[in-house]
């Protein structure tokens, strides 16, 4: 989901699946969470990299930053098994799941750097689909296993929107338009924007005699749970844009005044910091990307690398992801539990990503 939409849609979308087929709201809210953050690399069709870093194809940062997450991405599930365990107050045998756990952080990670060699804006997407069905066909039991029916029945609507965002990319990704002289061109190939037409498609197919009572409906319904969230998400967007100047200003000067060791240290904690005020890895970089002016040319890419992965796991401690997930859980969380859970899954990646990066200087 984050290969296709991004922006905090992803715990938003899953959260109450989780919720509707049993487990514990405190659940449902922490983990999509927590999951959203190596698919973040490449966000929504590579988001973060166009437009956070202007990276359009497969480069050195983009080789350096799947190799960094190798590790994090490996370790996932066996975090998301012990955050499971404590949500739901069951008892994990280690010694009979890790082959299972650990087939699954390959089944993820074997398509997502494969990917990424060809492209930018496909790693999640394809990781997502090719892990998912490596992970049933291989371990799970056979008497387990969903008919060929349900699967088309739950899928057929994700692979349809991939289908359209591939020739929605063919279709516009050359034309531009501009609001005015002094704001930047903007690509017209938006996924938010085939993510809007494909769910009208299928609405309209679903509910062909009462679309319209229906779409009013839903849109109703949407516009009063997200009303004080989109408030909150907004005030957050304005208070970033106030600070963004002086902030990055600071950072450059912080990032100047330490040796080389320390900056790869402070790097992705800056990129934590973006997208915890801003809500966006996407952001993040923007925000943040001009102190890199400060490292040596030769590490550049190494340090973008990490800058850019803080981004991405941010997202799981991102004050507008939380309270986005939170208006649609039935349930009074508190945002302190929430980060109870995420912040120390945070910090554990970052330094799984710093540990990688010594080791890849080396």
């Amino acid at each position: 989901m984050e290969g296709i939409a991004g922006f905090g849609i992803p715990a938003l979308l899953i959260a109450p699946l989780m919720l509707t087929v049993g487990f514990k709201p405190m659940t449902a809210v922490v983990l999509p969470l927590v999951a959203n953050t190596t698919a973040v690399l490449f966000g929504a069709l590579g988001t973060p990299l166009r437009i956070g870093l202007g990276i359009f194809q497969p480069s050195e940062v983009v080789t350096i930053t799947t190799i960094l997450n190798a590790l994090p991405a490996l370790v996932m599930p066996f975090i998301l098994t012990y955050i499971l365990s404590k949500t739901e107050q069951l008892k994990i045998s280690w010694k009979k799941e890790w082959k299972m756990l650990l087939g699954a952080g390959v089944c993820f990670y074997v398509p997502f750097a494969i990917t990424a060699m060809f492209s930018i804006e496909f790693p999640s997407v394809v990781s997502g689909i090719a892990g998912l069905l490596c992970f049933v066909f291989v371990f799970i039991p056979k008497n387990k296993k969903i008919a060929g029916r349900i699967w088309w029945n739950t899928f057929s609507p994700y692979l349809f929107l991939i289908v359209l965002l591939i020739l929605w990319k063919f279709a516009t990704q050359n034309i531009h338009f501009s609001l005015s002289a002094d704001i930047k061109d903007v690509s017209f190939y938006q996924p938010g924007i085939v993510f809007i037409i494909a769910s009208l498609i299928i609405l309209f197919f679903l509910n062909k005699k009462n679309f319209g009572i229906e779409l009013y409906t839903l849109i109703k319904d949407v516009v009063y749970r997200i009303r004080i969230p989109a408030i909150t998400i907004l005030l957050l967007i304005g208070f970033t844009q106030l600070i963004a100047k002086s902030l990055s200003e600071h950072v450059s000067s912080l990032t100047a005044s330490m040796n080389q060791s320390w900056q790869m240290v402070f790097q992705p904690i800056i990129g934590i910091f973006g997208s915890f005020i801003t809500g966006s890895a996407t952001m993040s970089n923007l925000l943040f990307a001009g102190s890199l002016s400060t490292v040596a040319l030769a590490q550049q890419p190494l340090f973008t690398a990490l800058l850019h992965t803080g981004g991405a796991i941010g997202n799981a401690i991102s004050l507008q992801n939380i309270v986005m997930v939170k208006s649609i859980i039935p349930d009074n969380i508190s945002e302190a539990s929430v980060f109870k859970f995420n912040l120390p899954v945070v910090l554990l990646y970052a330094v799984l990503v710093v540990i990688s990066a010594f080791v890849f200087m080396k």
